[in-house]
């Protein structure tokens, strides 16, 4: 009996530790972006410029000199040496200057991150805010300029080396100007299918390419007054959208057809949920939203039914990642909590 009972006490103690939450401080300001190519490469991005890098699954993390002023709001890597970080340029002083550029920039590193180079740098001030590659050619980068009302979308096919502004008739402003909608996000599930969420306010638009990016449809109009600004699919067919207050209630929304409808998603929110800030899949049924004030959700089931995380803080929860092992989040105030997954994936 007593052997059956110390068993019992150990296996409780093995589920209990999988519950646990590592957090790790990491930088001064707040996290954007986090991403892992494996289950133990892995990097995030922050304010002020700052890049972070683990090579033990989150466990330490190093900072990298990154050389530029302004700040990096997405981060991608197609393999452990290659991979590019986009956000804001600053030039003539620092935020609060008075005669300060900001301006979007694109830069690049052939060495997992030890060096960067300014690989494209747009005159028009404003920044980029999502950065996707399907792979080592294939890129997009997409952010807002002159003060974020326009929107601007860049591809490439040659790595970086080149990067083309893609001007599509069908990204313009409903009130006629030749100016395109805020760009708030890009997702491609190929080389050739991908979508875009911009914002007309009041309105939420999904744009929808099969060339690649060289041409874009409006797919969808969405009009529930919550401010959308981040989309995710996991595969050609099923995708989210997430964003706005709580107050707004459609702040999250799922398609089953690959986008040409969108319907709202019953979610446990609470009276501190204030917005939702991003999204992502390890596959097709485990998932996981998180935003601020330590909100985070997960599913079990492909997003029928999300059941609210604890986590061991209160701080807005900007970024989040998964890998194979672990889940990681990272936080307003320069910290990454990460946890083991408590099922294996297939």
């Amino acid at each position: 009996m007593i052997k059956n009972i110390s068993l019992i006490i150990l296996l409780s103690i093995s589920v209990n530790a999988s519950e646990i939450w590592s957090v790790r401080s990491v930088h001064d300001g707040l996290v954007n972006n986090i991403f892992f190519i494996d289950d133990m490469t892995g990097w995030a991005c922050a304010n002020f410029p700052g890049i972070l890098k683990t090579e033990n699954g989150g466990n330490t993390w190093e900072k990298i000199y990154f050389g530029g002023n302004g700040t990096i709001y997405t981060i991608w890597f197609v393999t452990k040496d290659k991979g590019w970080a986009a956000g804001a340029h600053v030039e003539g002083g620092d935020y609060g200057d008075s005669k300060i550029k900001v301006r979007p920039a694109i830069f690049v590193t052939n060495d997992g991150g030890k060096s960067w180079h300014l690989q494209k740098l747009i005159e028009n001030s404003g920044n980029f805010v999502s950065l996707y590659f399907s792979d080592e050619k294939h890129g997009w980068v997409a952010g807002g300029i002159n003060n974020r009302p326009n929107g601007i979308l860049l591809y490439t096919s040659d790595g970086g080396e080149n990067w083309m502004e893609l001007d599509s008739p069908a990204m313009k402003h409903d009130d006629g100007s030749d100016d395109n909608v805020l760009i708030r996000d890009i997702y491609f599930s190929d080389t050739q299918q991908g979508w875009a969420i911009g914002t007309d306010i009041p309105k939420n638009k999904i744009f929808h390419t099969t060339t690649g990016g060289k041409s874009w449809s409006l797919q969808s109009t969405i009009n529930t007054g919550a401010d959308l600004s981040n989309i995710y699919f996991t595969d050609s067919k099923n995708g989210w959208l997430i964003g706005g207050l709580r107050d707004f209630h459609d702040s999250v929304l799922k398609t089953t057809d690959g986008g040409d409808t969108w319907n709202k998603v019953s979610m446990p929110l609470e009276e501190n949920d204030l917005w939702l800030s991003d999204v992502v899949f390890i596959d097709k049924i485990h998932g996981w939203i998180c935003g601020g004030k330590g909100t985070l959700y997960m599913t079990k089931d492909g997003g029928n039914s999300w059941v609210k995380e604890s986590l061991p803080t209160e701080e807005d929860i900007i970024a989040i990642a998964a890998t194979k092992s672990k889940i990681f989040v990272g936080g307003l105030n320069g910290n990454i909590y990460s946890k083991p997954l408590s099922f294996k994936v297939k």
